[in-house]
């Protein structure tokens, strides 16, 4: 399913990024006039960051499904680094156009890697529909978001963040049943 919708999103990324590339300057200056050349230069310079974005931005979700957060913000980290040092090195270099190319450069082939790695991923962890914690009620912590559940406040705030279960929640049981003292 992830590669399924990688290539989804590739289609118009690529297509955005082609237009960019090809005609991002000349675009520009037609739709708002000459002034607007340069910004359509800058365009050009990251429409492949900004294609690589498109598509990565809506799978970051795929790694909370996978229990694969620890991962997901130590790789969020080191592409901050490198997107902030990319930028600095380019606009020390090349100015504002050279940062965009620099960001782009640099964060395309981080992209990449992060879509290698979410299209091999080892395993995998299979889920039970409505999995987590439950109320003493029997519906999931997150039914009482929609009045399913004993809409108790610890009730109301596991299922916005699940910051309350299990240490404020004596009335929420996991999944398995087993009760939480």
């Amino acid at each position: 399913l992830v590669r399924q919708v990688m290539a989804l999103l590739a289609v118009p990324a690529l297509g955005l990024m082609a237009l960019l590339l090809v005609a991002g300057p000349w675009l520009f200056e037609r739709l708002f006039g000459a002034p607007w050349r340069e910004a359509g230069e800058l365009a050009r310079a990251l429409a492949p960051y900004i294609a690589a974005h498109f598509v990565a931005a809506p799978l970051a979700v795929v790694t909370m499904a996978w229990d694969a957060q620890r991962w997901a913000f130590r790789l969020a980290l080191v592409g901050q680094a490198l997107f902030v040092a990319a930028l600095a090195i380019g606009l020390m270099q090349g100015g504002l156009i050279g940062g965009a190319w620099a960001v782009s450069a640099v964060m395309v082939p981080y992209f990449g890697w992060y879509f290698w790695r979410l299209a091999r991923w080892p395993q995998v962890p299979a889920r039970q529909v409505g999995a987590g914690p439950r109320c003493a009620r029997g519906s999931t912590a997150g039914a009482a978001a929609r009045g399913g559940c004993c809409s108790s406040a610890c009730c109301l705030a596991s299922a916005a963040a699940a910051s309350c279960w299990p240490a404020r929640a004596s009335h929420l049981q996991p999944a398995s049943s087993t009760k939480i003292n």
